[in-house]
């Protein structure tokens, strides 16, 4: 493979007459001796980003280093790369459940549902169904049920940003006026939920998974990780377009531990930058199984481990950080901060 045979990654790009997107070619895995790619319609500003900021040089660098494989994840880094340190978003985890994964975070009484909404995360992302591996679904009745008993309690003299953290288009739609952010764990599987966001001008999370909740983990096979995410997002984010959805209300979320296990969830937070489509990020991680593979821990002894990676994210410029623990997450963030920005 030399460099003239991919000459053409500036070549075929134009601009579409119907709108300011840019039909972008796209390229993943090396395939014995030809390229698998992908043509796509993106931002064009992003495009412009791309061009302006890898020289042919650049790109004959990275070939001759690392190969195909990795040109766009190489090329996201250097594009993206934060210049400061910045404390992201912090997203509170409240699970209007009896049954997820961590015990903490199941809030079952007005007491703990009112001391959580004191904490200092800027969104409150509220789930009532579990959507740990293995776990069933319950109907949408039940969920509505469950969540009807947080939003009473919420401090009238408080602005809250409230995420409802759902699969179930009927949920959504029940709860649309109190809620700023659709966090949608399905992957898009009913597009009525993205028009709903389109509708109502709410914020969209934008999920990767595979299946559901009861058979994801049997799913996590991929021969490209990073590539087969990457094409899922960018053809996704093209359907976003098409009906209508503003990019400054999706939020991407890779879907760490969705479809993924052991190592290729932590190849997903090493390489975060290789999701960075100009649009905000948004990684879910905290007390995961993934974090202790050495050493086995239960979810309520990796606060450590948590922390950690937040820290490491905050230092790939990640966005938002969904979290059971906000409090304990900021102050080491900013602890860090201080030290690196004094």
């Amino acid at each position: 493979m030399n460099f003239e045979e991919i000459d053409f990654f500036y070549g075929g790009n134009k601009l579409s007459q119907e709108s300011d997107l840019i039909e972008f070619t796209c390229y993943s895995a090396k395939e014995q001796d030809h390229i698998r790619s992908e043509k796509v319609m993106i931002e064009g500003q992003i495009y412009h980003k791309f061009k302006s900021s890898m020289d042919k040089k650049s790109i004959k660098d990275i070939l001759d280093k690392m190969g195909i494989e990795r040109l766009s994840q190489e090329m996201a880094r250097e594009i993206f790369k934060e210049r400061k340190f910045k404390i992201p978003e912090i997203m509170g985890i409240m699970n209007i459940t009896p049954d997820s994964f961590y015990e903490g975070s199941r809030f079952v009484s007005e007491e703990s549902m009112k001391k959580f909404l004191q904490s200092n995360a800027q969104i409150f992302d509220i789930g009532a169904e579990s959507t740990r591996p293995g776990s069933l679904e319950i109907p949408p009745e039940e969920e509505i049920e469950r969540l009807e008993k947080v939003f009473p309690i919420m401090d009238a003299k408080r602005k809250y940003n409230i995420s409802l953290d759902s699969r179930h288009y009927d949920t959504i739609e029940h709860f649309s006026d109190k809620v700023g952010i659709l966090n949608d764990i399905s992957g898009m599987s009913d597009i009525r939920i993205p028009e709903l966001a389109r509708k109502y001008d709410k914020k969209y999370v934008l999920m990767h998974i595979k299946g559901n909740p009861s058979n994801m983990s049997s799913l996590a096979i991929y021969s490209d990780l990073l590539g087969e995410l990457s094409k899922f997002f960018i053809t996704k984010l093209k359907t976003l377009s098409e009906i209508g959805l503003n990019h400054k209300n999706i939020i991407i979320d890779p879907g760490i531990g969705f479809a993924k296990v052991g190592e290729q969830n932590m190849e997903i937070i090493r390489n975060a930058e290789a999701f960075n489509f100009g649009i905000p990020r948004l990684f879910g991680y905290s007390r995961k199984s993934f974090l202790s593979m050495e050493r086995k821990k239960p979810p309520k002894d990796k606060l450590p481990e948590t922390i950690s990676t937040s820290i490491f994210l905050a230092m790939k410029g990640v966005e938002i950080l969904r979290l059971h623990d906000p409090d304990e997450n900021f102050n080491a963030l900013r602890t860090f901060q201080k030290f690196l920005n004094p």
